[in-house]
């Protein structure tokens, strides 16, 4: 991870920030198109396959490997360091967003006893 990363490559170890549903539907997480799929993967899953790296929070050296049909994936107009900055921070920095977002409060138990 460190050398596709900190290398002097001419092309970014990241290309696209990405939307992906894991782990299992209705759930995203913040993943990164890193490189088409190979040729023999590519032949076994079909030929609209990315290679998409899926990190953990805090921590966004580590994580899984993906890959995916680009159909499934939701292309983000984000850059790469502010998908790192949603990944470090736990989601509490959003790109776009200068201040918190008002979180909806929950029921309190005294309210939801009454409904019955």
């Amino acid at each position: 991870m460190g050398e596709a990363l900190f290398n002097n490559r001419k092309e970014p170890a990241f290309r696209q920030v990405v939307l992906v549903q894991w782990p299992h539907p209705g759930l995203h997480r913040i993943g990164f198109v890193t490189n088409r799929a190979s040729p023999d993967v590519r032949e076994k899953l079909g030929s609209d396959v990315e290679a998409v790296f899926v990190p953990h929070t805090p921590n966004p050296a580590s994580g899984f490997m993906h890959y995916a049909p680009r159909g499934s994936l939701i292309y983000l107009d984000w850059t790469i360091e502010d998908a790192l900055r949603v990944i470090v921070s736990g989601g509490v920095v959003q790109p776009g967003s200068d201040r918190p977002i008002e979180l909806a409060k929950p029921a309190s138990p005294q309210s939801a006893a009454g409904r019955g």
